[in-house]
């Protein structure tokens, strides 16, 4: 029982901000809550944060 417990946690973290989320987008199998969604359609190229949700991306991606 732990380990599907477990293994449903661990579903619903965000690949961004590692929050746990119970809805949001699926990219490989990896959540993105809404919260970081929104982040990322707001960032542009030279905002802070951006190479970082780039970087975060780009390991869901792989």
């Amino acid at each position: 029982m732990n380990i599907l417990f477990n293994k449903k946690i661990r579903e619903n973290v965000c690949g961004i901000c590692g929050n746990v989320s119970d809805n949001g987008i699926i990219i490989k199998g990896n959540l993105i809550c809404p919260n970081c969604e929104i982040d990322i359609l707001n960032t542009e190229p030279g905002d802070n944060e951006y190479d970082d949700y780039v970087h975060k991306i780009k390991n869901i991606l792989k």
